[in-house]
């Protein structure tokens, strides 16, 4: 398998159908939680098997204990407002004063949300920016998430129309296949024309969340579809001075299933079978990552054109493109900067690599 720890970013939530086909190519993946678990729930019940797989793994950087309660209300309220989270996402500023008890920096971030003017004076400091940008992280998967339940209730909508005033040709299921496929193309185009602006800013929360972690040593970074990865891009090559490059492209499904279960089954079978080919992969990767910063800058070795065809192959077979659709994953090199240089923390390279590595869908 590959094993190689790969962090998402600024992506927080486990559970989503477009993240289940990464499983297929990725099966030691961490995540970011903006806040921790119910420490009173039992764990063993969690209803994700990718977790129990040992496929990912999810951190809460500074837990926010007795804080939990007043986070989780706030972000009810915000969802009981049926609130527009992508203009909640544009209009949250980061402004929030360490001196402040936590109702009235509660009082404060609503005011934020509400788009009122905040004195330059009032910038946030300490715990507070992060309880803010905490915040941040959670409306932009409320978003994600209110995206991807819009795609199948628009699939299911769609089917039970035809139900209605059609008999249905053909395979009810690759139908139904069809709609969400299309359904979550058109979501991803108007996903990606939100602010700019606010999609930095979910970046940079996502970092200075990421900056709090005790252990911040992963091998590869996987951003999510959009912009992520191109600021991270531009922050390389702005502070390094070189260029990044695109070292390979591998296909993937858009979708694996329907549903949960559909993607846990498919998910399971593919990785026992292209295991062989998996170990290939990741070798390759750790070498990358361990390769002179000079020659992986002027010229990284490509991927064996033997592995690629036989991971096209197994793709095609398992997921044929007519039916699950493609969404192939660029993987971009960093000379000479491993990941957490490029996540802005010298000194915590004790995995041994030279230079990152980040795999972006496209």
């Amino acid at each position: 398998m590959n094993s190689l720890a790969t962090l998402t970013f600024p992506s927080t939530a486990v559970e989503s159908l477009r993240l289940y086909p990464l499983f297929l190519l990725f099966q030691n993946l961490h995540f970011l939680a903006p806040v921790e678990p119910d420490p009173a729930a039992d764990r063993s019940e969690s209803a994700d098997s990718f977790i129990k797989w040992g496929f990912c793994q999810v951190h809460t950087p500074r837990p926010l204990g007795g804080e939990r309660q007043r986070f989780l209300r706030l972000v009810a309220d915000i969802t009981s407002q049926g609130a527009d989270y992508a203009a909640q996402l544009k209009s949250l500023t980061l402004a929030a004063s360490s001196e402040r008890t936590p109702e009235e920096s509660e009082r404060f971030i609503a005011r934020s949300l509400r788009g009122e003017n905040i004195p330059a004076a009032q910038a946030p400091q300490g715990e507070d920016l992060l309880w803010q940008e905490r915040l941040l992280l959670a409306i932009g998967e409320l978003l994600d998430q209110e995206e991807e339940d819009l795609a199948l209730s628009l699939t299911t909508f769609a089917d039970e129309e035809k139900k209605l005033f059609k008999e249905l040709q053909g395979d009810e299921d690759d139908e139904e296949m069809a709609a969400l496929l299309g359904n979550l193309s058109r979501l991803e185009v108007e996903r990606r024309g939100h602010s700019l602006y606010s999609q930095r800013q979910r970046f940079q929360a996502w970092k200075s969340l990421y900056a709090t972690l005790p252990e911040g040593n992963f091998a590869m970074l996987l951003a999510r579809p959009g912009d992520s990865g191109e600021f991270l891009r531009e922050e390389y090559e702005q502070v390094s001075g070189g260029l990044a490059r695109q070292v390979m492209t591998l296909p993937l499904p858009t979708v694996v299933g329907l549903g949960r279960d559909e993607a846990e089954e498919e998910v399971r079978a593919f990785v026992e079978e292209a295991e062989p080919i998996l170990d290939r992969f990741a070798a390759h990767c750790e070498a990358l990552l361990r390769l002179d910063p000079t020659l992986a800058a002027t010229a990284p070795p490509a991927l064996d054109e033997g592995l690629a065809s036989a991971w096209q192959e197994l793709i095609d077979r398992h997921f044929p493109a007519e039916r699950y659709g493609r969404s192939p994953v660029s993987f971009t090199l960093f000379a000479g900067w491993p990941t957490a240089a490029l996540l802005c923390r010298p000194g915590q390279a004790a995995t041994g690599h030279v230079n990152g590595l980040l795999a972006t869908p496209i």
